[in-house]
């Protein structure tokens, strides 16, 4: 009765990073509903990181901590054609950029000023997000690829 959005994400071994560049390929299959697929960065246990939230639909966010958001796109890639889609996710200091792999097209940017922003180094993790209750679906990574900077 009661639905509280959670997440769940695999760290990618041996890898804690400040400025990196992370490329892979991915496709979510078997979900009549929107779920998002989430990348972890800059994680230092669950107290300290940042969350990327890439939903099916195009849309997609940046949190600190899963608690503020600080950046949000909505023409992103989209996986709801059950393909998979290359992805390319850049940290180089206090710039945060995302692009669409298939064609290199930048899909959002951001520098990442203020306070209570991350500048550590940590680990990087992937995974997903349901948004409903009772929701099941998969999410493959393929080709996954830690550079210090995007090629």
């Amino acid at each position: 009765e009661k639905f509280v959005r959670t997440s769940g994400a695999v760290g990618i071994p041996s890898i804690a990073e400040k400025n990196f560049c992370l490329i892979f390929d991915s496709r979510i299959r078997d979900s009549l509903q929107d779920i998002a697929i989430v990348i972890v960065a800059r994680a230092i246990g669950w107290d300290s990181y940042y969350q990327i939230e890439l939903s099916t639909n195009g849309k997609g966010s940046i949190r600190v901590n899963n608690t503020r958001q600080i950046g949000e796109w909505e023409n992103g890639v989209s996986w709801i054609d059950g393909k998979a889609h290359p992805v390319k996710i850049s940290f180089q200091d206090k710039r945060f950029e995302i692009f669409d792999g298939q064609d290199n097209r930048s899909i959002f940017n951001l520098d990442l000023t203020g306070s209570g922003l991350l500048a550590n180094s940590g680990d990087i993790r992937i995974g997903l997000k349901p948004f409903y209750p009772n929701q099941k679906a998969i999410v493959e990574f393929d080709n996954v690829f830690v550079y210090d900077r995007c090629p």
